[in-house]
């Protein structure tokens, strides 16, 4: 049975229900939360693992894109999931973001990391990428992805896609944060498939789509033997502490 108000979680996306069995249950619907995201925010407890991945692999197969909207694709910078760039590399409108920067980047660095990841994305059939390098952790790169959002036309739907963790939600919350929005913060955590269902979100009046996570099944560790030659091919001469 589910509630006559058909509210969705804040957190998650998902309907909020009413049946205990529900992956968004909730035991007060004002709260704006089922139950497992409730968990995650405030106790960093994670339930319904098993029924988390079953659901999000359900959305992630219904999710279409057409060419004329824009996708936002986001790697963890030590997690670069080739398979997600091929089957996206054929789409117009690709800005390729890399997450999680500051375990790599210093003041020299910038110009060598974006040319050496251009060449690994030309490797893998991408030519002539748009890049933005991010930290949400000290900020870097968000005004550039505001300023890169607020210049697409308005009816152009905006699609950030990722494995899960790379960092999606944590980047729209600092969007959102950014642009002084009055909305709740999606829920971000350390675990897998956090984010279950679509969530649409208005920056600026432009509408942003965050996904579920995809499972990667590849990433740099297969690309490169070892960690010496991750950091040989984006050319890091300082890791900061």
């Amino acid at each position: 049975m589910t509630m006559k108000t058909l509210k969705k979680c804040k957190g998650c996306g998902k309907t909020l229900s009413n049946d205990p069995k529900s992956l968004s249950y909730t035991p007060n619907p004002e709260f704006g939360y089922c139950e497992r995201c409730w968990k995650l925010l405030h106790y960093d407890e994670n339930t319904h693992i098993d029924q988390s991945l079953n659901e999000t692999n359900k959305y992630l197969n219904e999710l279409k894109i057409d060419q004329k909207d824009q996708i936002v694709l986001i790697n963890d910078v030590f997690n670069i999931d080739f398979d997600l760039i091929k089957k996206y590399s054929g789409y117009d409108h690709v800005l390729f973001i890399f997450n999680k920067i500051d375990l790599i980047l210093n003041k020299y660095n910038y110009e060598s990391i974006v040319k050496n990841i251009a060449g690994i994305l030309n490797d893998n059939g991408v030519k002539k990428p748009l890049i933005n390098l991010t930290s949400t952790k000290t900020n870097f790169g968000i005004r550039k992805l505001s300023e890169f959002i607020n210049d697409l036309p308005l009816n152009q739907k905006i699609f950030f896609i990722g494995d899960t963790n790379a960092g999606k939600s944590s980047i729209i919350n600092k969007l959102i944060k950014r642009n002084d929005l009055h909305k709740p913060m999606l829920t971000t955590s350390s675990y897998v498939n956090t984010i279950i269902d679509f969530q649409k979100i208005k920056i600026d009046k432009h509408q942003i789509i965050d996904t579920p996570g995809f499972e990667s099944q590849s990433n740099i560790l297969a690309y490169v033997t070892n960690i010496k030659d991750v950091r040989s091919k984006i050319n890091i001469k300082k890791i900061n502490s």
